[in-house]
């Protein structure tokens, strides 16, 4: 796809609402999409002066008339990519994944900040409602956040989990030993089950069943619970005539005995990316 600037996008610059997204997509040309409140997909283009909005508006990336992207909570900073006064003009959610803030020169364009997430054809910028930033494939492996970081534990310069219980949501928090985040998602599991601490992975099964039959993937064991029980992180589990124990949409409530449900892809990765002994923190 090519993107025509010139008049078109003079054009939206006039019409376009500063809350909305200029997007062109189709032929060689482009058309004007509608609002796209809280995501770019790929060929979608926001203008100098326009925002992404979360779906419940409590933040937003925004576009700056003097060139700097920033993401707000409410109505602090909480990033920015530190462009001001360069004169970037377009910031572009491109076709191989990378998101890319263009200036216009007298010939052409050049680039002046990217993600640097190419690479992952199709991804998509999105605000999701739990805070920050994402850049995400098929709303898979996370690839690019900002104003994301996982609660501090204690434990900068290790590979770690955070299992949180605290917000409105359980969430899961992946920390690579540089302190990036490899992943940041919801999760079901129990209150109080395990207690609140420190633990650590000591078991690992590519399958694993359940005392009241049904199985589930990708089990990676790191508790014992009150009740004696193993407890770990895995995919969401199927009773014995294979239903699943719950949907995807419940993920981030309390709704299992004690072992932490994940979506198949999200506990696919865990299991793959932490190895045994690895330290767990629950919060909660």
């Amino acid at each position: 796809m090519r993107i025509r600037i010139g008049a078109i996008a003079v054009l939206a610059t006039l019409l376009v609402p500063a809350s909305g997204v200029f997007a062109q997509t189709g032929g060689q040309g482009g058309r004007a999409s509608a609002f796209l409140p809280g995501s770019l997909a790929a060929g979608d283009v926001l203008l100098r002066g326009q925002s992404l909005w979360s779906p419940d508006r409590s933040h937003r990336m925004t576009f700056l008339p003097d060139g700097n992207l920033v993401l707000y909570r409410g109505i602090q900073a909480v990033w920015s990519s530190g462009t001001s006064g360069d004169a970037g003009n377009r910031l572009v959610m491109q076709h191989d994944g990378d998101l890319v803030m263009y200036r216009s020169l007298q010939f052409g364009t050049t680039s002046i900040w990217r993600s640097g997430t190419a690479g992952f054809d199709g991804a998509e910028l999105r605000l999701p409602e739990d805070g920050g930033a994402t850049i995400r494939l098929d709303d898979a492996q996370l690839l690019w956040s900002a104003g994301l970081s996982a609660p501090d534990v204690g434990l900068a310069g290790q590979q770690h989990i955070v299992y949180d219980r605290r917000g409105e949501k359980m969430m899961a928090w992946l920390v690579d030993a540089d302190g990036t985040l490899a992943d940041t998602y919801p999760v079901s599991g129990m209150f109080r089950n395990p207690p609140p601490g420190h633990y650590s992975i000591y078991s690992k099964s590519a399958v694993a069943y359940g005392f009241r039959g049904g199985s589930m993937q990708h089990m990676v064991r790191f508790a014992w619970g009150l009740n004696g029980w193993r407890i770990g992180f895995h995919s969401i589990g199927v009773d014995e005539n294979g239903a699943p124990n719950q949907t995807l949409d419940q993920l981030g409530q309390g709704l299992s005995a004690g072992c932490i449900r994940q979506r198949d892809d999200k506990a696919a990765f865990l299991y793959d990316w932490a190895p045994i002994g690895m330290p767990v923190v629950v919060l909660g």
